[in-house]
C-alpha cells in the first residue's frame, strides 16, 4: 500500500497490508480507550514529516548500505514507529507500529 504523492511533499510513503491492519487495530483500540484524538493528532504530524523531512523526524537506528536505507525510530504519542528512508528514490516504508507505552491501549 502507498501514501500518494500530492506534488508538494518530496517522499512517498510505503507500507504493507500488515502494516495497515495493524494500524487500522491500533485506532480502533485508541477509541476504546478514549484516546482517539491524541492518536489521529499523531498520525496527521506522522504523516506531515514522513512525507517532507522523514531523515530530521526520526532518530537513526541503523544503516542498511546494500539496500539503501536507514531506519529510524520515532515516538509520538501515543504511537511508536519504526521506519525506513530511501533517499536516492524519495520513499519511506513503515515498518511497525506499537502504542507507546505499550499498556497505553
Amino acid at each position: 500500500m502507498s501514501t500518494t504523492n500530492n506534488g508538494r511533499d518530496n517522499f512517498r510513503i510505503e507500507y504493507s497490508h500488515r502494516v495497515a491492519k495493524e494500524i487500522e487495530k491500533l485506532g480502533k483500540r485508541a477509541i476504546s480507550k478514549g484516546l482517539w484524538q491524541q492518536f489521529f493528532q499523531a498520525w496527521g504530524v506522522i504523516s506531515v514529516s514522513l512525507r517532507s523531512a522523514p531523515e530530521k523526524f526520526g532518530d537513526p537506528l541503523l544503516d542498511l548500505p546494500s539496500m539503501k536505507l536507514r531506519v529510524f525510530h520515532r515516538i509520538v504519542f501515543p504511537v511508536s514507529l519504526v521506519f525506513c528512508v530511501d533517499a536516492v528514490r524519495k520513499l519511506v516504508y513503515i515498518k511497525s507500529v506499537h502504542p507507546f507505552p505499550p499498556d497505553t491501549y
